[in-house]
């Protein structure tokens, strides 16, 4: 399921997926000219804190470049998801990246991007913020996976405590992000 911001302000919240059948379990690679970016959330209860992970991938599933955010607050998960969205889009606007599919195990994010209802919350606002991202992002879409294929996003999110707002590239990419990212390109082979 793919979304860009809808075009009718009043349409509803779409259904929520009951077959998810057609949805693959495994992370896959874009098609040549696309890269793909995929994002994940993870909430420390203990530190009153969350997690934000991406990453993002060529056609061949090479990593180009990863990122992880540590932020204080003890927030929804829906939130953390949508937060992370909103600091994907802003990291793929800021790289100039055009061709790009992200992607979110978040299904309640995706249909709040797919709808126009205004909501009255920090949710809300932040959704308002990604759909205005979107507007300037022509050629990015946002569609929801199912959680195992999205692995590699989930370790950079549960080890955001751990590697405090980083920017990996190259050698420094930490050996768990390597290894989810080789477990992703077997798949492929």
């Amino acid at each position: 399921m793919c979304v860009k911001a809808a075009s009718n302000r009043f349409s509803p919240l779409p259904a929520v997926i009951n077959d998810t059948s057609n949805l693959s379990t495994n992370w896959t690679a874009p098609v040549a000219g696309f890269l793909k970016v995929n994002v994940d959330g993870a909430l420390f209860s203990a530190s009153n804190s969350f997690g934000l992970g991406g990453l993002a991938r060529d056609a061949n599933g090479h990593l180009i470049e990863a990122f992880c955010l540590h932020k204080p607050g003890c927030v929804q998960p829906s939130l953390v998801e949508a937060i992370g969205v909103k600091e994907a889009l802003s990291w793929i606007k800021t790289k100039g990246w055009e061709h790009v599919i992200l992607e979110t195990d978040s299904l309640v994010v995706v249909q709040a991007l797919q709808s126009n209802v205004v909501m009255q919350s920090l949710f809300g606002s932040t959704i308002t913020y990604c759909r205005n991202l979107l507007k300037s992002l022509p050629y990015v879409n946002v569609c929801f996976v199912k959680r195992s294929a999205n692995n590699a996003a989930h370790c950079l999110a549960r080890g955001a405590c751990f590697w405090l707002d980083c920017i990996f590239v190259g050698s420094n990419v930490p050996d768990a992000i390597n290894n989810a990212v080789m477990a992703d390109l077997a798949i492929l082979s």
